[in-house]
């Protein structure tokens, strides 16, 4: 039956795949996305080696082109009018040589107004991070119609530990302190178009400016107050330490930061972070996702990563300029995005589409989306189910091009079905052999090793007890407790040859039935020290509990935990070795999350994942093989030069709660 139907679909596929490519040749033309020939020209005429990473236009003759400019060696943002060149202006250049920080560039034309971030800047020379020139970035057109560098204004905010970082950096751990470096860093928050003057009051209520002020913060314990200053959000308050100075250079008073006047607030968790920032316009708002991250234990220290993406929205008129989270998004974790990748080749997943249909958002788990009109998100298991929903809710198309681009979604979802179908097909069929040959294999296993133990096993300890038994001379009795450690060797190795074909846990255990792995990992622990003498331990958050499985399972994890201790004898140069579980709920499931830690030399984590370096590192894709045999099961690896390798593998299975209801 499946055969046949096999058959039928693939002749469903040829003739709705021949309907297809005949409806999109008309229409495919307008989603090739090339660089207008115009901005090329200039781009090449201007610079000549250069490279492009992102472009933008205004619909008034603009082009906004974030580029490289391998002459400089510095990232630019270029404002480009083509058919007026003395228009054409650089509205932002890094200070700094480095490829690509900028990201995000957005034009939205119901404020005219440009949009990117930059993040990068680290000042790590007293291994302090200060972030200089890091934040959101707006240029809006003048009464000339330009984009001028004058125009340009930062969005930022200095968190407590930052500022504390920019004290240390400029003043406090340099031999001589660095004031002008310290001035200008402050400058840089100034709106556009304005002098900034730096300014302190003392104890006495005298008003101090710029270099005076600064060397009044250098005295008695004036810097470590000037550190611990901070507003209701726990943000420094910059905007009462700069402001305008008039025609003379006297501060007057107004602020010279004056976005932090107004209702300006950084959402949440986001704070001053804005790296591997995705901007999108959607229905005249700018939405951009910005990557969230935590600390992960890692032995006795810990270590930062990212974990999933967050979704904000810019809210931006006049001086007004706050970001929100819309109803519903805290509970989105849209997928990660690296823009600096994505310019060197494409993302299969970005956080954000925009669509006909609303603002798709991609979800961390790699399958399912959200869709969000401008009011409110709906969440899909995957994008064929909201393409479905999407076309049965949206009115009739008024024009062709509307026509055949749902009726090539429709011929796109039937491929698709198609396609899945063959695949669950093929892949029953498969699962279903490689289970009969699996048990064809345990059962084999299982009668060598029973053979092995009731004749080889049997035979070898018959020969120790008549070993024990002989008399010889007191000379030759050292020679005699030699031969019977031998024999007890072999006798203890071929055990472990046994157990590893068939464990003991195993002898009784019929098709269906569960096994408690704990057992199971203890004994593999005794055999790797007895094997290796590296010291191997064992322990778990409830023993009592136990952590059931079905047999299947049982030989795959046995392969994982085999296959890393085998890594560690062979590469780590460990002396010791941790085995810990715990109970763990995900998803509504029950878990058991395993860790194996060692203490040897690590590695470069993210180098050996690397697709073209796992062809050399057999141990770790065996042991992803091995993972996702076990359905609903994850691993992760975790380790740096000289730190060890943690290994944290999650488990769906069963426990013993469990299997007594």
């Amino acid at each position: 039956m499946i055969l046949s139907m096999g058959k039928m679909y693939k002749r469903i596929c040829l003739i709705a795949g021949i309907l297809f490519l005949f409806s999109a040749a008309s229409s495919l033309w307008a989603y090739v996305e090339q660089v207008p020939h115009d901005l090329q020209k200039y781009l090449d005429d201007k610079y000549g080696r250069y490279q492009l990473f992102d472009y933008q236009k205004d619909g008034n003759g603009f082009y906004f082109a974030n580029i490289y400019n391998e002459t400089t060696g510095k990232n630019t943002i270029v404002a480009v009018n083509p058919a007026k060149k003395d228009k054409s202006s650089v509205i932002f250049e890094y200070p700094k040589k480095f490829r690509n920080d900028i990201s995000g560039l957005v034009y939205n034309p119901r404020n005219k107004t440009l949009y990117f971030s930059l993040y990068n800047g680290d000042n790590n020379k007293y291994n302090r991070m200060i972030f200089e020139n890091v934040g959101i970035y707006t240029v809006t057109r003048d009464s000339q119609g330009l984009y001028l560098n004058e125009n340009l204004h930062r969005y930022y905010i200095i968190d407590e530990w930052c500022i504390n970082n920019v004290c240390d950096t400029f003043l406090r751990l340099p031999v001589q302190p660095d004031i002008d470096g310290f001035l200008n860093y402050f400058f840089d928050f100034a709106d556009p178009g304005v002098t900034p003057v730096f300014c302190v009051t003392d104890r006495k209520g005298n008003v101090l400016t710029n270099r005076e002020a600064v060397q009044y913060l250098l005295t008695d314990n004036e810097l470590t107050r000037f550190c611990a200053m901070h507003n209701e959000y726990y943000y420094f308050p910059v905007n009462k330490y700069l402001f305008v100075a008039d025609e003379q250079g006297n501060p007057t008073e107004k602020s010279a930061v004056s976005y932090y006047d107004t209702d300006y607030c950084f959402w949440g968790r986001l704070k001053f972070q804005f790296e591997q920032i995705q901007m999108v316009l959607y229905d005249g708002e700018v939405y951009f996702s910005a990557l969230y991250g935590s600390e992960k234990r890692v032995k006795n220290s810990t270590i930062w990563t990212w974990d999933w993406s967050e979704i904000f929205k810019i809210n931006h008129v006049g001086q007004d300029f706050y970001i929100t989270q819309p109803d519903g998004f805290p509970r989105i974790h849209a997928c990660l995005y690296d823009h600096y990748k994505a310019n060197v080749e494409p993302v299969k997943r970005v956080p954000l589409e925009v669509t006909e249909y609303g603002l798709v958002i991609n979800d961390s788990d790699g399958e399912s989306v959200w869709l969000f009109d401008g009011e409110s998100s709906k969440h899909y298991d995957n994008k064929a189910s909201m393409l479905t929903h999407a076309v049965i809710q949206k009115k009739k198309p008024r024009n062709l091009s509307g026509v055949l681009l749902v009726f090539n979604i429709f011929i796109c979802i039937l491929l698709i079905q198609a396609i899945v179908y063959m695949i669950i097909a093929t892949s029953h069929r498969r699962k279903k052999e490689e289970k009969m040959k699996l048990q064809v294999q345990q059962d084999e296993r299982r009668k060598i090793s029973y053979d092995i133990h009731d004749s080889v096993v049997q035979d070898i300890r018959a020969i120790r007890i008549g070993t024990e038994m002989l008399e010889v001379k007191k000379n030759d009795e050292i020679k005699k407790d030699n031969l019977i450690a031998n024999i007890t060797n072999c006798i203890m190795k071929m055990r472990d040859i046994c157990y590893g074909l068939s464990p003991a846990e195993f002898f009784d255990v019929k098709q269906g039935e569960l096994v408690d792995v704990y057992s199971i990992l203890q004994t593999l622990s005794e055999q790797f020290f007895r094997r290796t003498n590296i010291r191997c331990t064992v322990s778990a958050d409830d023993e009592e509990d136990g952590f059931y499985f079905y047999k299947d399972d049982c030989y795959n994890i046995i392969n994982i935990i085999q296959e890393a201790l085998k890594n560690i004898e062979k590469h780590s140069f460990a002396t010791s070795v941790q085995l810990f579980c715990r109970h763990e709920m995900i998803n509504k499931n029950e878990y058991m999350t395993l860790f194996i830690i060692d203490d040897g030399r690590g590695c470069d984590i993210d180098q050996v994942l690397q697709k073209k370096n796992l062809k050399n590192h057999f141990g770790l894709k065996m042991i992803k093989d091995h993972v996702s045999m076990i359905k609903g099961s994850f691993v992760e690896f975790f380790s740096a030069p000289g730190d060890g390798m943690q290994i944290k593998i999650s488990l769906c299975g069963v426990s013993k709660k469990q299997n007594e209801k």
